[in-house]
C-alpha cells in the first residue's frame, strides 16, 4: 500500500536523558553491590534508550499508523475511525514516553509538538511529531479536512477530560499520601524487646532479631561509625531504618536518630544492628536489658571516624 508520509523523529531528551542515567547509576549501584548488578543495569538502561530513541509515523491510504525503534510497542488506527485531528503543542510537564494525559494517552520522544487524534469512539490520543503539519496534511489527504465538534461532542471531550484530570490528581494524591504515611511511620521509634533467648528490634518495614545466645558484642556509643551507603532501607533526614554500609563494620541495620547519643551497639559473629531513641534514658534502658540477660558481651565502641 502506498505511504503518503513517512517519518522518524529521533528521541533526543530521551537518549540524552537515559545516557546520563546510564553513567552515572553504575558508580552510584556499584558503593552498594560490586558484583554484575552495575552492569546489567546499565544494560537495562541501554535497551530503553534503544527502545525509544526514535518513533516513526507512517500514514497510507487506510491507516495512520507509528511505532518506537524496533517496532516492539506500535500502533494502527484506520483513518476511517477518526472523527477530529489537529496539530497541538503539549506543556512541558507532559513529558517523555508512553504515558496517560488529561484527556488520554500521550507517545512522544522529544519536543513538545504532536497532532491529538479524537475517534469515534470517543478515545483520543496525541503523538509526538517534529512535523505536525505534514502529518495532518497527509491525514487531510485521504479523509479530508476535519468536521468541527458539535456542542455535545466538545462537551463529552471536556467531561473525559474532566475525568481523566480527576482520576490522575487521585493517583498523585494516594501516592504522596502513601510515601507521606511511610514517611510518618518510619519515623516513630523503633520497638525493642529484650528476652530470656532473642534480642529483637523492629520497625515498619525493616527488623532484625538475635538469639541471645548468639550476641558476642554489646557497647553503648556516642557516635555511630562512618556511614558508606545505604543498601536497602529508609534515610529520612537524621532518621536511618534498614540496611546500611558503615566504615569498619560492613553491611548491618541501623534503627538510629543521627544526633541524638548514646546509641546501643548490639554484635553476633555474622550481623549487628545500632539503636537509639529520641530519648537517652530509653536507650541506656534497652542497653541494660541486653547486658543484664548476657552479661560479659561488653565490647568497646567501633571507629566513627
Amino acid at each position: 500500500m502506498r505511504h503518503r508520509y513517512r517519518h522518524t523523529q529521533t528521541g533526543w531528551a530521551i537518549i540524552v536523558a537515559l545516557i546520563a542515567v546510564a553513567a552515572v547509576t553504575p558508580l552510584l549501584v556499584a558503593t552498594i553491590d560490586d558484583g554484575p548488578l552495575p552492569l546489567v543495569f546499565v544494560a537495562v538502561i541501554l535497551l530503553l534508550m534503544a527502545m525509544f530513541a526514535t518513533l516513526t509515523i507512517v500514514v497510507d491510504d487506510r491507516h495512520l499508523g507509528f511505532h518506537f525503534t524496533f517496532g516492539l510497542i506500535r500502533k494502527r488506527i484506520a483513518l476511517a475511525d477518526i472523527r477530529h485531528y489537529k496539530a497541538v503543542r503539549n506543556p512541558w510537564y507532559y513529558g517523555w514516553g508512553i504515558h496517560l494525559y488529561p484527556g488520554g494517552v500521550l507517545y512522544n520522544v522529544s519536543g513538545f509538538q504532536a497532532v491529538e487524534v479524537l475517534l469515534k469512539g470517543g478515545k483520543r490520543l496525541r503523538i509526538g511529531t517534529d512535523e505536525p503539519d505534514a502529518v495532518v496534511r497527509a491525514i487531510e489527504g485521504v479523509i479530508g479536512a476535519p468536521e468541527p465538534l458539535s456542542e455535545q461532542e466538545e462537551a463529552r471531550v471536556q467531561s473525559s477530560t474532566k475525568k481523566r484530570l480527576m482520576v490522575l490528581v487521585g493517583i498523585l494524591v494516594l501516592v504522596l499520601g502513601a510515601i507521606g504515611l511511610l514517611a510518618y511511620f518510619e519515623e516513630q521509634p523503633p520497638r525493642v524487646t529484650v528476652t530470656d533467648t532473642s534480642f529483637k528490634v523492629q520497625g515498619i518495614i525493616y527488623g532484625e532479631e538475635f538469639a541471645l545466645a548468639e550476641i558476642t558484642g554489646v557497647a553503648l556509643c556516642q557516635h555511630v561509625p562512618r556511614i558508606l551507603a545505604r543498601t536497602n532501607g529508609y534515610a529520612g533526614g537524621r532518621t536511618l531504618r534498614g540496611h546500611f554500609r558503615l566504615a569498619q563494620l560492613g553491611d548491618g541495620q541501623l534503627f538510629v536518630r543521627l544526633g541524638v547519643p548514646p546509641y546501643l551497639f548490639v554484635r553476633t559473629r555474622e550481623d549487628y544492628v545500632i539503636v537509639n531513641f529520641s530519648d537517652p534514658a530509653r536507650t541506656q534502658e534497652a542497653y541494660d536489658e541486653v547486658m543484664e540477660r548476657r552479661p560479659g558481651t561488653a565490647v568497646d565502641c567501633p571507629p566513627h571516624d
